[in-house]
């Protein structure tokens, strides 16, 4: 890809929405085994699940919110990390929490 094009947080958030909406398949989640896929998919960032993670994390644990397109590794790594507890403490796997933070947008 061209250097103006390369822009991972865009590619992963895409990646993780298409294979979580896989998982939801009932047909293709038991013909290819896709639960196991469910621990390892990421929470999709946008300014709506960085404001989800935020208002439920201390203040200023997490990075203030850009754009997905200019995200960097290691603060998509804080956003993940904080997504993951949280998950765990409603018992689901953080790449549906975006559903809960989408229906909390207004």
């Amino acid at each position: 890809m061209p250097p103006g094009a390369r822009h991972w947080g865009v590619a992963r958030k895409v990646l993780n929405i298409f294979l979580r909406g896989a998982t939801y398949n009932w047909l293709l989640r038991d013909k290819y085994k896709l639960d196991r896929i469910e621990p390892v998919l990421e929470l999709p960032l946008d300014s709506l699940t960085a404001k989800g993670l935020k208002s439920r994390s201390p203040k200023r644990s997490l990075l203030q919110w850009h754009v997905v397109k200019h995200l960097k590794s290691e603060d998509s790594a804080t956003f993940q990390n904080r997504a993951g507890e949280i998950a765990a403490e409603w018992q689901t796997e953080r790449v549906h929490l975006d559903i809960v933070f989408w229906v909390e947008r207004d």
